[in-house]
């Protein structure tokens, strides 16, 4: 494949790993680009410039969808076992950082409003998806992400948590 020229990337050869910092939404996060042996197929490279391109649209709607996603009733939201999770086990310890009131009704409102993008995993050539984005309330209060994970067109597939 002849070298291209990528949104975020800039010239890239289809070989290599790279892994980038970029402005996202406001916000720095850490980008990378996962390939397999195989390299960086034109197709691949097609679907990857498209979506580079969009990335800032993909950003805007999975955080619309995350602050429509959570669901208090119901027990296999992976939102509401997220902000279970760290309200039981880090509240205290984010609750002046992230300036949110523990005693408010709207808590997990406030939480879900504080949780920001932390970085963004590229993997064109996977046949069961496309981009993982990952949020989180930052690594000083927790090694747990909330994950959305999208097809080329950056439809959000699946959304999980992981350590």
């Amino acid at each position: 494949m002849d070298p291209i020229e990528l949104p975020y990337f800039g010239h890239f050869t289809g070989d290599d790993i790279r892994k980038q910092d970029v402005l996202v939404g406001g916000n720095n996060i850490g980008m990378d680009l996962n390939l397999n042996q195989q390299g960086l197929t034109e197709r691949g490279a097609s679907y990857l410039n498209i979506f580079l391109k969009n990335l800032e649209e993909h950003a805007v709607k999975n955080r619309q969808f995350i602050d429509e996603y959570y669901d208090e009733a119901d027990e296999e939201n992976a939102l509401k076992f997220y902000l279970d999770f760290h309200k039981e086990e880090a509240l205290e310890e984010m609750q002046d950082a992230l300036n949110v009131d523990p005693t408010a009704d709207d808590l997990n409102l406030q939480l879900i409003a504080k949780l920001k993008l932390a970085r963004v995993g590229l993997y064109p050539n996977n046949a069961n998806f496309f981009a993982i984005f990952d949020y989180t309330f930052g690594k000083d209060f927790t090694n747990y992400v909330l994950v959305l994970i999208t097809d080329a067109a950056g439809n959000i597939q699946e959304i999980t948590v992981e350590s």
